[in-house]
């Protein structure tokens, strides 16, 4: 499925202080240890006929948002969300959501400064491929060309309150 991906603007990191600096946050990374990742939500929806309409017109605007909050515990939960959407005119043509819980045991505090970068460096490294595979899976089963999305992922939308 050929597809344009129009992607949330964010304030980049970049263009701010770092909240944490490079040898804290390589510290932490040192101490992380991969326990497992979890799809743990998923959904999604098609209109056929509007998404085939919206195909045969050319590229297919795509809506690609990321979501990302942790938990600190015994071991650090960290959920990362992706949702799809698009739209042809009025019509809702597809929307993919899912979420993947990873844990992690973590030898070093993981800190919300630690969290702000590591959602955006390392976080997508992640789970990103998971979610390509899964939205050219789900497409290919809705009888649709394969949704193959960019091979590195997104921005990550900062957390809504």
């Amino acid at each position: 499925m050929e597809q344009e991906v129009r992607t949330p603007i964010t304030p980049s990191e970049a263009d701010n202080e770092p909240a944490i600096s490079p040898a804290e946050y390589n510290k932490v990374v040192a101490g992380l240890k991969l326990v497992s990742i979890a799809l743990t939500n998923v959904s999604a929806s098609v209109d056929r006929t509007a998404t085939l309409n919206a195909m045969g017109k050319g590229s297919v605007p795509l809506d690609i948002r990321a979501r990302a909050g942790f938990e600190d515990g015994a071991a650090v939960k960290v959920v990362q969300s992706y949702r799809i959407g698009c739209r042809s005119g009025r019509h809702k043509c597809l929307a993919i959501d899912a979420t993947y819980e990873l844990l992690f045991n973590s030898s070093e505090p993981f800190t919300p400064e630690f969290f702000s970068a590591f959602q955006v460096i390392a976080l997508p490294t992640y789970v990103w491929p998971y979610f390509r595979e899964l939205a050219q899976s789900i497409t290919s089963r809705m009888s649709l060309p394969p949704l193959v999305l960019p091979l590195v992922g997104l921005e990550v939308m900062p957390p809504t309150a």
